[in-house]
């Protein structure tokens, strides 16, 4: 299981089994981020090995309190009236506490 600090900017890179291609899973591709009623939705940066590559901002962990937090990939293609929605199993991330709790920037 994955383990953050809030306040800190992880990058995750993540792979998909068994042949499973990004570009087949739809249009509008994002991870989703939740924990009780904050949500944080992120898009990735697809690479041409298939992997998936998602940053978080400060501004993004800080949002959340130390505790699990529920992630899940969901794609998205064609039109609303005949759209295709995909998502993937839910995963767990652990966010660990921090003693400075706003962001902080170089000057």
């Amino acid at each position: 299981m994955v383990e953050i600090i809030k306040g800190t900017t992880p990058i995750f890179t993540i792979q998909l089994s068994n042949g499973v291609r990004y570009a087949d899973l739809g249009s509008t591709l994002f991870f989703r981020f939740k924990q009780g009623s904050i949500v944080v939705d992120v898009e990735p940066l697809i690479n041409a090995s298939n992997v998936a590559v998602v940053k978080l901002t400060q501004e993004d962990t800080l949002k959340f309190k130390a505790g699990t937090v529920q992630v899940q990939l969901i794609g998205v293609d064609g039109p609303k009236a005949a759209e295709v929605v995909v998502k993937s199993e839910i995963a767990e991330m652990i966010v660990k506490d921090s003693i400075i709790n706003t962001a902080y920037h170089n000057s």
